[in-house]
């Protein structure tokens, strides 16, 4: 597990929703407007898939890995740009799955272009260093039919070191618009996240605040909003932590946080793991909480 993974998502999409899956599947009809539209669910998911996947696929790239990482993709063209700006050192990367859907060894199809600046000297561990990701034409999709478009920016910064226990910290932030096919309508999502790094009885964790929202397809709006008081935790993988005796655990180990959606007639509190007592657990377990009633659900 690396650790650009765990900086970029924090576990925090697909446990999301879950979450509003969970809420709209299981509430009272009299208690929503819609109870059946999860669109929310799936816009909010697709999103954070995208940003994650093509942050995977830049990783490859930028480390020489493309065969292994774009799957071998026949289409896939991958150029490198250098230049220095104001005495910084600055990369521009451009992978190009050519304009028709591009069929990869993970099944997924692509097209279009990733494009991903690189400002210092590349590495997510060195203050005031940031990546910005932008796309010109890119799709991605099931199947050639099925392809969902995608574009917007997202932004990774360092924002250096606490002054208490000398960590490292990052700020997260997304802007992302999803077109669907068929016209199926887009989707606005936005997200903006710190992540800490920050250790507890020996045990690194990320800590992360922040939230997102967007508005879906159908027109419903959506806000979800990490509890300041009891953040997410996340154990980061071994080569960040103190202890190197630990395993890195797969899921949002405690914290809360609140979903509301416009067409939804109640907030939605969900609690992972541990919630709010300390130390985190790593186990699967979370808890989705709509007027007053606790539903169980498993993290995928």
């Amino acid at each position: 597990m690396k650790i650009n993974r765990y900086l970029l998502i924090a576990g925090l999409g697909m446990a999301l929703a879950g979450a509003i899956f969970v809420g709209c599947k299981k509430s009272d009809n009299t208690t929503t407007n819609n109870p059946n539209d999860i669109t929310a669910a799936q816009d909010d998911n697709n999103a954070n898939f995208a940003v994650q996947d093509t942050k995977n696929v830049a990783d490859g790239a930028a480390k020489s890995q493309a065969v292994e990482r774009l799957a071998n993709a026949p289409c896939a063209h991958i150029s490198f740009h250098k230049d220095t700006i104001n005495h910084t050192s600055d990369s521009l990367i451009d992978i190009n799955f050519g304009s028709s859907p591009c069929l990869c060894l993970d099944n997924r199809y692509r097209s279009g272009h990733i494009l991903v600046w690189y400002a210092g000297v590349h590495c997510f561990t060195v203050n005031g260093d940031s990546t910005v990701m932008g796309f010109n034409g890119y799709s991605f999709g099931n199947s050639p039919s099925s392809m969902i478009g995608v574009s917007g920016t997202r932004t990774l910064i360092n924002l250096g070191t606490d002054t208490g226990n000398g960590l490292y910290s990052w700020k997260f932030h997304a802007a992302l618009t999803l077109t669907y096919p068929g016209n199926g309508g887009t989707a606005t999502w936005n997200s903006t996240r710190t992540i800490a790094l920050t250790s507890y009885m020996g045990t690194n964790y990320f800590m992360v605040t922040g939230g997102a929202n967007g508005t879906c397809r159908s027109g419903a709006t959506y806000t979800i909003t990490i509890n300041n008081s009891y953040p997410l935790y996340i154990q980061p993988p071994l080569c960040v932590h103190f202890n190197y005796m630990s395993t890195p655990c797969a899921f949002i180990e405690a914290g809360e946080l609140t979903i509301t959606v416009s067409t939804f007639s109640y907030p939605i509190y969900v609690s992972f793991g541990s919630g709010n007592a300390m130390p985190p657990v790593c186990e699967s377990k979370a808890t989705a909480t709509i007027n007053g009633v606790a539903y169980n659900f498993t993290q995928p």
